[in-house]
């Protein structure tokens, strides 16, 4: 048993459990085949990210959060050949990553995961110079948090008009 399952056998909150996941998981607990679906993921999610890049919804984000950035410096705005602050790269990459509707699906998250934690995942790489491996590893425990939180959800929150890809 994880220490992340162990916590919440325990009757710890959710939150307490993905927290003990994240903290506790090394790059050589990620299975080899976990991995390799994380780099499909990632790669799947920057070419459908490029591809919504120049939509009108990404346009006006970009316009709205980062006018004025500088090429260099910063987290990567995909398809732009610019740069802006993570938190702005984020946001902006997962609109693109989203704005074509060819982004993966997740039952279990119910909706489109990595269209939300690719480009998270990727800014805060280059914020803090992270490798391929720390960023696959970045991937993987943010699916595994999604599903959590997405399976103890349960259906009733798309009922109640959220979507659940945010």
């Amino acid at each position: 048993m994880s220490p992340a399952d162990h916590a919440l056998s325990a009757g710890h909150s959710l939150t307490a459990g993905v927290a003990g996941l994240v903290h506790d998981t090394t790059d050589q607990d990620i299975p080899p085949e976990a991995r390799e679906a994380a780099r499909r993921a990632l790669l799947d999610t920057v070419g459908v990210a490029l591809a919504g890049s120049g939509e009108e919804c990404v346009r006006i984000l970009r316009d709205v959060l980062a006018p004025d950035t500088p090429p260099d410096g910063g987290a990567t705005l995909l398809g732009s050949g610019r740069c802006g602050s993570a938190l702005d790269a984020a946001q902006l990459n997962a609109t693109a990553a989203h704005a074509l509707d060819f982004d993966d699906t997740h039952a279990a998250i119910r909706g489109h995961p990595s269209a939300t934690i690719v480009p998270a995942a990727l800014a805060a790489a280059e914020l803090v110079g992270a490798g391929g491996a720390e960023l696959i590893t970045a991937y993987v425990l943010g699916l595994e948090a999604a599903a959590r939180v997405g399976a103890s959800l349960g259906p009733s929150h798309a009922r109640q008009g959220f979507h659940s890809t945010a």
